[in-house]
């Protein structure tokens, strides 16, 4: 989706436990995980990415997210 739209992102992927040493370099958190924990940055729950359902949505929010 970045590529699609000329956005030069770096992913990693981690565990929820593991997000930690990121949180002062992190720019967005897409997470298919619970977390009530607030960040410095955005999270975005991407669990629809899992059930199918609302797929489109989701990815315009992280998009958006990307563009800021």
């Amino acid at each position: 989706m970045a590529k699609e739209h000329n956005i030069k992102v770096d992913i990693k992927q981690i565990k929820i436990t593991e997000v930690g040493p990121y949180e002062d370099t992190a720019d967005l958190l897409v997470t298919t995980a619970m977390t009530k924990k607030e960040y410095k940055f955005p999270v975005i729950n991407a669990r629809n990415f899992l059930t199918g359902i609302g797929i489109e949505e989701t990815k315009q929010q992280i998009l958006t997210e990307l563009q800021k």
